[in-house]
Parts: structure tokens; C-alpha cells; sequence
């Protein structure tokens, strides 16, 4: 598709998902980490959103450059020769190691805290593993070149459309905010009464107190 509307379009989805995910990150192994047991921001949780914001901003610049100097100029080498682009792809670059180191020492830091609360881990691993296939995926993608909408090609984008919907599967799968999680401490039956003293079997079988008219 021709002109500029859609390709910068494509530059800023891209850009805010893996921005929206790096946050997602942090903050959830951040959350492991301090084990608080209800999530609360504090001041210094501000510096996530504004690095993740900066990150975000030079990304969809150094894009968007990149797509318009190809279209003025599509001839190879010449778009990656000015300094200036190239300056901020290699800062683009640093910046996106550091986020993705910071990701990993938080985890790593986690990893003792939720050793020490089982009712936490299963999901913690739960997270970690598929998140740390698709932080590898990402890396790898961008030392071959296929990562971003500058190269993308089409095995890259169904390998990546493919991931992340499972990826999102599986969280939904294991966050899905029921009782009978993974631990059987919560609950150690599936015959335990749920409706106050009540007995599963009075509620089938209709033993229990019933509705006088005068009561309505």
C-alpha cells in the first residue's frame, strides 16, 4: 500500500505492543519480587513507564525515519548511511539490552522470594518460562534482522502473530482468577460446601430451607 499513512501506522501498533509488554514485565516481576500480596505503585515505580516511554518515542522516530528516507531514497545502502540514523538505531539498540537485562535481573531476583511462597509459584514459573521463549525470540530476530517493520518479512510476522497468541493464552490460562488454582491448600475438595453450611447434596436434591410465600 502506497503513501505514509499506513506504514506509520504499522511503525506505531509495533512499537506501543512491545513497549505495552517490556512494562507488562517489569512491573509483574517487580510485584514477585517485593511479594507485597496486593500490587500497589510506589514513587520509583514512575522511572518503568518513563523509560519504557522513551524507548517507545525514539523507536517510532527511528521507523518512521527509516520507512520515509527509503521512500525518497529506496537505493540499498544509502537509507542506513546517514550518521544520524545510524546513531539512533544503535542507541535504540543499547537502550532495548538494558530493558532486557533489567527484565532479567528482576526475575532473577524473584526467583528466591517465591521459592519461599508456593501458593506463588506455579504461576511465577508459569509466566517466566514462555515469557523467556519469547524474550529469546525477540533477540534472536533482531540479530538476524527479522524483528520490527524495517525487515519484517512474512515467516517472521506468523512466527511472532503465533507466539504471542499463545503466550496469551497461557496467561489467561494460568491467571484466571478462580479459587481451585494450583494449590489444593485453598481448596482440598471439590466437594467442599460453597454456599454457606449447605451440603452439595441439599442443593440438588432440594434438601434445603425453603422459600415460604409469606417471606416474599
Amino acid at each position: 500500500v502506497g503513501g505514509w499513512v499506513f506504514p506509520t501506522l504499522d511503525c506505531l501498533f509495533q512499537v506501543v505492543h512491545i513497549s505495552i509488554n517490556l512494562l507488562f514485565w517489569l512491573m509483574i516481576y517487580d510485584y514477585y519480587r517485593r511479594n507485597e500480596g496486593m500490587m500497589t505503585l510506589k514513587k520509583e515505580d514512575i522511572v518503568k513507564p518513563v523509560v519504557l516511554g522513551i524507548y517507545a518515542a525514539l523507536s517510532l522516530a527511528l521507523f518512521i525515519w527509516f520507512k520515509v528516507s527509503h521512500d525518497f531514497d529506496p537505493i540499498f545502502g544509502d537509507t542506513q548511511s546517514s550518521s544520524g540514523l545510524v546513531f539512533l538505531f544503535f542507541f535504540c539498540s543499547l537502550l532495548f539490552g538494558a530493558i532486557v537485562v533489567w527484565i532479567i535481573v528482576i526475575i532473577m531476583l524473584a526467583f528466591p522470594v517465591v521459592h519461599k511462597t508456593p501458593e506463588n509459584a506455579h504461576r511465577f514459573y508459569a509466566l517466566t518460562i514462555p515469557t523467556i521463549i519469547v524474550l529469546i525470540s525477540i533477540v534472536g530476530s533482531l540479530f538476524f534482522g527479522s524483528f520490527g517493520p524495517v525487515r519484517r518479512n512474512a515467516p517472521a510476522f506468523m512466527y511472532f502473530f503465533t507466539l504471542y497468541n499463545i503466550y496469551v493464552w497461557v496467561l489467561a490460562f494460568c491467571f484466571w482468577p478462580a479459587k481451585p488454582n494450583f494449590s489444593r491448600a485453598s481448596n482440598p475438595s471439590e466437594f467442599s460446601p460453597i454456599y454457606k453450611d449447605e451440603k452439595p447434596s441439599d442443593i440438588f436434591s432440594g434438601g434445603a430451607a425453603e422459600i415460604d410465600d409469606d417471606d416474599l
